[in-house]
C-alpha cells in the first residue's frame, strides 16, 4: 500500500491548476453543472471536462447525472477548508511582501532625500568653501607649509 505522502502528493498534484481551483472554489457553495462551470470559467467543454475526470478521480468532487446534465459537487467540506486555508497563508505572505515592500521604498526615499540634500549644499557651498568644515583641505594646507619648514 502507498504510504500517506505519496496519496497526499497525488492530491496535492490535482491542485496545481490554477483552473481546478477556480473550479473548486466555484462548487464551494453549490452543486453545479458541466454549462454552468462552462459559463462561469469561459472554459470550453472538453477542457471542463478533463478538469473534472481529474478531480472526480482523486475524489475530490462527487458526481451525479440528471438527464444529459452532469452536476458536480464537493466530496468533502475538509478540502474547501484546505484550500482555504492555503488561501489565508498565501494573502499572509503577500501581505507581508507588500510590507517589506513598503518599508525598502520609504528607506530608499529617505536616502534619496537625503542624497538631494546634500548635493544641495555642495551646489551651494562647493568643497573650496567648506573645506575647514568637513575636514578637507584645510588641514592639507597648514602640513604642507609645515613639511616646508614654513612652521613649526
Amino acid at each position: 500500500m502507498d504510504s500517506i505522502y505519496k496519496l497526499q502528493a497525488d492530491v496535492c498534484k490535482t491542485f496545481a491548476n490554477d483552473k481546478r481551483l477556480e473550479i473548486i472554489n466555484l462548487l464551494k457553495e453549490k452543486e453545479m453543472s458541466n454549462s454552468e462551470l462552462m459559463q462561469k470559467t469561459g472554459l470550453p467543454k472538453v477542457n471542463i471536462s478533463q478538469h473534472m475526470n481529474i478531480l472526480k478521480t482523486k475524489g475530490v468532487v462527487l458526481t451525479r447525472r440528471e438527464g444529459i446534465q452532469i452536476y458536480y459537487r464537493i466530496a468533502n467540506p475538509k478540502i474547501i477548508q484546505a484550500c482555504n486555508l492555503m488561501r489565508e497563508v498565501l494573502m499572509d505572505q503577500l501581505v507581508e511582501k507588500e510590507k517589506m515592500t513598503s518599508r525598502l521604498i520609504k528607506a530608499s526615499n529617505k536616502n534619496t532625500k537625503a542624497k538631494a540634500k546634500e548635493e544641495s549644499v555642495n551646489q551651494l557651498f562647493p568643497s573650496s568653501m567648506t573645506s575647514c568644515e568637513n575636514g578637507r583641505g584645510g588641514g592639507h594646507h597648514y602640513q604642507s607649509q609645515r613639511k616646508e619648514g614654513k612652521i613649526k
